[in-house]
């Protein structure tokens, strides 16, 4: 079953530069073209901080499958820089889309 994956994630370090193009790597080498993702970059207090907005349809069932993904895919780096994230995940009905479900 596919599921419409809304997914949340806030990653900090002490300021470089360019972590968000650094986090844009990091999600393509996650997710590829499997979501489309908005970034929010801001420094403040000589820290870098980035908020991913990550969304779109995916084959997870569950939350606890996205994240035995991640974990999977992701590189140490990431983990370090992760300070939170929120997962929803919506399950799609088959033969209708999930905005006809959302509807009803």
């Amino acid at each position: 079953m596919r599921s419409e994956v809304v997914f949340d994630l806030c990653f900090i370090r002490h300021q470089l530069r360019d972590f968000d193009k650094t986090i844009h790597q990091e999600l393509l080498s996650i997710f590829g073209n499997k979501l489309k993702w908005y970034l929010d970059y801001k420094c403040k207090n000589e820290l870098e901080i980035v908020v991913a907005e990550l969304k779109g349809v995916g084959s997870w069932e569950t939350e606890d499958e996205l994240i035995s993904y991640v974990e999977n895919k992701a590189s140490q780096q990431f983990f370090t820089w992760l300070q939170g994230y929120k997962l929803q995940l919506f399950p799609t009905k088959k033969g209708g889309g999930s905005c006809c479900a959302k509807c009803k």
